[in-house]
């Protein structure tokens, strides 16, 4: 039983870290690569609007408690 439930932890942990890595290049994809499409003030006004929407703050740390 113990090994089972260190499964189902393990998988709801690879789970947490796998959305957070999704979150992250979610936030790369929309401050490095959509600045080159659209205008720069309205991405950034955008992301200044939306504060951790990503699950990062702005200086780049997870604000998930989980780095």
């Amino acid at each position: 039983m113990v090994a089972y439930h260190v499964g189902i932890l393990g998988y709801f942990f690879l789970k947490i870290k796998a959305t957070i890595v999704v979150k992250e290049i979610k936030n790369v994809v929309w401050v490095k690569i959509l600045p080159k499409i659209k205008p720069k003030s309205y991405v950034t006004s955008n992301v200044q609007s939306k504060p951790g929407a990503t699950g990062l703050n702005r200086n780049g740390t997870s604000n998930t408690g989980m780095n």
